[in-house]
C-alpha cells in the first residue's frame, strides 16, 4: 500500500512538473514576447489567444532560383484559427520582409535561417500597427485630356524607397532591382471614352474591377514581341477589353525591312489574349 502510495505521489510530482512546463511555455506563446517568434522547420506556434487563437505551422524553408545573389528564401506556413471555419486552415509562402493578414492579425517575416524562420505578429485591427506591404502598388489617375487617363503606378511607402536607393547606391544590386520595380513611378496613358475610377489601389472601368494596364502592356509585349512603346485603349461593349497596339520590325520577302503593326485584344478582368490582329500581308514577312 505504502509502495503504491509513494508511486502515486511521484507520478503526481512529475505530472505537475510537465504541466507546468507546458502552461509556461503556453502563455510565452500567447503572449507573443516583444510580438516575435522563431519557429523550427514543422514547429507550431501553439494556439495563441491574444490574436485570435491563431497557429503558425513552419512547414518549409526554399531558396528559389533567382539571377543575383544572394538569392532570398522562402518559407511557407500553415495558418490556423481555432474558431474560424472559413478560413481554419491556409497555407501561404513568403519571403523574408513580405507580409499577410490574416483575420485580426498581421503575420511578418523577419528573418529565415537554414531551417528556422522568426515571425512579427501585431493586431491588424489597430491601423496603426499594420505593417504596409512594400511590393502593394499605389495606384492614381489623372484625367489629362478628353478620352485619355493617366493611371501611375507606383510602390512602397516613402520610407521604404529612402531605404532601398540607399543600400543600392553602395552596391546592393538586389534592392537596386526592388527599388526599380516598387518605387520608380510609371504613367500609362489609357484612352477611353468609358468611366474609369481607381479605389483602394484597384482600377475600375464602369464599376468593374479590371487589371492595371501594365499587365496588359506586358502581356501583349511578351506575346506579340512589339516594342515597349505601346498604344493602350480601353472599351467595354460586352465586357471589358483593353487594345494594345505597337510595332515590330520586319522583312517583306525577306529582303525589305519595315515595320509591322500589331493590335492585341486582352480581356481587361482576367488578363487573357482575345486575340491578335496584324496587317494582311504579314504572310509575306519574316517577323524579327
Amino acid at each position: 500500500m505504502k509502495n503504491n502510495l509513494r508511486k502515486f505521489g511521484i507520478i503526481a510530482v512529475s505530472l505537475m512538473f510537465l504541466l507546468s512546463i507546458y502552461f509556461a511555455s503556453a502563455d510565452n506563446l500567447n503572449g507573443v514576447k516583444d510580438n516575435s517568434i522563431t519557429l523550427n522547420i514543422g514547429e507550431e506556434t501553439g494556439y495563441i489567444t491574444a490574436f485570435n487563437y491563431l497557429n503558425i505551422k513552419l512547414l518549409n524553408i526554399t531558396q528559389p532560383l533567382c539571377k543575383m545573389a544572394p538569392c532570398p528564401k522562402m518559407v511557407t506556413i500553415l495558418v490556423n484559427n481555432k474558431y474560424i471555419q472559413t478560413t481554419k486552415s491556409v497555407i501561404y509562402s513568403l519571403n523574408e520582409g513580405d507580409n499577410i493578414d490574416h483575420n485580426v492579425a498581421n503575420i511578418k517575416v523577419s528573418a529565415v535561417d537554414e531551417d528556422s524562420a522568426t515571425f512579427v505578429i501585431l493586431d491588424a485591427k489597430n491601423p496603426s500597427d499594420i505593417i504596409t506591404d512594400s511590393k502593394e502598388p499605389i495606384v492614381t489617375a489623372t484625367t489629362t485630356e478628353k478620352d485619355k487617363v493617366v493611371v501611375s503606378i507606383g510602390g512602397a511607402t516613402g520610407r521604404d524607397c529612402e531605404e532601398y536607393l540607399k543600400e543600392c547606391n553602395s552596391g546592393n544590386l538586389i534592392l537596386c532591382e526592388k527599388w526599380d520595380t516598387n518605387c520608380k513611378e510609371k504613367n500609362f496613358t489609357i484612352e477611353t471614352k468609358e468611366e474609369v475610377k481607381i479605389e483602394n489601389n484597384k482600377i475600375y472601368v464602369n464599376e468593374k474591377e479590371i487589371i492595371m494596364p501594365d499587365k496588359a502592356s506586358t502581356t501583349a509585349i511578351d506575346n506579340s514581341g512589339i516594342k515597349e512603346e505601346v498604344k493602350i485603349e480601353l472599351k467595354d461593349d460586352v465586357k471589358p477589353i483593353y487594345e494594345i497596339t505597337g510595332t515590330k520590325e520586319a522583312k517583306i520577302f525577306a529582303l525589305f525591312k519595315t515595320e509591322m503593326q500589331v493590335k492585341t485584344q486582352i480581356d481587361a478582368q482576367t488578363g487573357s489574349i482575345e486575340k491578335t490582329e496584324k496587317p494582311w500581308w504579314s504572310f509575306l514577312a519574316k517577323e524579327e
